[in-house]
């Protein structure tokens, strides 16, 4: 999918737009000489299953999805805004609030996709590890991303 593994990464977010990733998909798919297909999307692939299933449903066996909240993508900023835990993340230390991650990949794409390459072993580890259930009354760590200058700290790797 565009934008990630080994494929490009743009400098504009909108050689990515949903148009264009979802013409992707389909091209694979008669690629492969397949008419419908199980889509299924993990956390930026979520819009895109959506999509397929809203847009193409002819084209869609079964669609499931796992990471990113239904129309977050369609929402844009001033959709997620309004739905930001405030109690948890106050919009003076961080204004994106539980999306603060999303906000950062959109500005400086590249900046993290080179902190993920750099050491993809170590930033699988740091993202799928066990979770604190008292953490859920404390702000997400991925709410001050952008404030602390990127992922790990602003470290240039997990």
């Amino acid at each position: 999918m565009r934008g990630y593994g080994d494929s490009t990464v743009h400098d504009h977010p909108v050689a990515c737009r949903q148009e264009l990733v979802v013409a992707d998909m389909l091209a694979l798919l008669d690629h492969l000489g397949r008419r419908r297909a199980v889509w299924i999307g993990h956390d930026g692939g979520s819009p895109t299953v959506w999509n397929m299933a809203a847009h193409f449903p002819e084209r869609c066996v079964a669609a499931a999805t796992l990471a990113i909240a239904f129309g977050t993508l369609e929402r844009g900023w001033g959709g997620l805004l309004p739905t930001v835990d405030r109690a948890r993340h106050p919009e003076d230390t961080s204004p994106y609030g539980q999306f603060d991650h999303m906000a950062f990949y959109e500005h400086y794409a590249k900046h993290a996709a080179s902190v993920f390459e750099a050491s993809p072993g170590d930033a699988v580890k740091a993202f799928f590890r066990h979770d604190d259930p008292a953490a859920h009354t404390r702000p997400a760590p991925i709410s001050t991303i952008t404030r602390d200058g990127g992922w790990f700290g602003g470290a240039d790797s997990a």
